[in-house]
């Protein structure tokens, strides 16, 4: 399955892969880290 991602009206398209990865890497990004429930179901 893939993912549409937007900002700035401008859209590309993601695998689920990716669009996991991205989310993880917003979460960083606010100094956090995942738990690992989250991070088994993310895989």
């Amino acid at each position: 399955m893939q993912r549409r991602q937007c900002s700035q009206g401008e859209c590309t398209i993601m695998t689920n892969s990716q669009a996991w990865d991205y989310a993880i890497g917003m979460i960083k990004v606010d100094g956090l880290e995942p738990t690992e429930d989250f991070k088994k179901y993310s895989r």
